[in-house]
């Protein structure tokens, strides 16, 4: 049996990588970008093999991203209001309504 020291090794330390993770973790369908974090699925899963500049890169365009996906859900709010759309739930059989 191996046994794993509890402390990391003197002079062994991973290095810390930057990333934009806020563990708020779901894909929209609608714009193919995470809620938390607003990279793709394909940026998240490739984070860890790609250089700083690289990570820098796409850093760099998240605030705009994260805008863009305020200013949709705000557009999209707003024209279910302008065309009258609301959750509605049937009246049952015998419910006063």
């Amino acid at each position: 049996m191996v046994r794993l020291p509890d402390q990391p090794i003197r002079g062994l330390r991973a290095a810390a990588m930057e990333t934009p993770c806020i563990n708020i973790c779901a894909i929209s369908t609608e714009t193919g970008l995470c809620a938390g974090c607003h990279r793709t699925i394909h940026e998240i899963a490739g984070w860890a093999r790609m250089t700083a500049q690289e990570r820098r890169a796409i850093m760099a365009e998240l605030p705009a991203r994260a805008r863009g996906a305020v200013s949709d859900r705000a557009q999209r709010a707003d024209d279910r209001q302008s065309r009258g759309h609301r959750k509605t739930f049937p009246i049952l059989p015998g419910e006063d309504g």
